[in-house]
């Protein structure tokens, strides 16, 4: 059905897609359904968008700041909202989430 979809998806080489699958399935739990429903979203760079946004999520979520409800459309937000709301939004609650989110804490 993905790529019946979104033949562009096979663009990806299969390192890529194994480790896209092995973020989304293993690491955040996504549902099949929500996989197959959005894939555009698992070929956005895994390191660059991603996991930053998750391990911001995780960041929140271990200071009771946010409850984990939509990840996948967490992660296909665009950035300028994300930011607004996940980020900047618990900056002063959370000082170092600004580092989490560039990646380098």
């Amino acid at each position: 059905m993905v790529l019946k979809r979104y033949p562009s998806f096979m663009d990806a080489s299969v390192g890529k897609m194994r480790s896209a699958l092995d973020f989304y399935m293993n690491t955040i739990k996504l549902e099949v359904h929500d996989f197959i429903k959005y894939p555009p979203s698992h070929s956005l760079r895994i390191g660059e968008r991603a996991r930053r946004r998750w391990n911001v999520l995780k960041a929140l979520k271990s200071h009771n700041l946010v409850a984990f409800d939509k990840t996948e459309r967490v992660i296909r937000m665009p950035r300028k909202m994300f930011l607004q709301r996940y980020v900047t939004c618990y900056a002063d609650k959370i000082p170092e989430l600004i580092n989490i989110y560039r990646g380098t804490d």
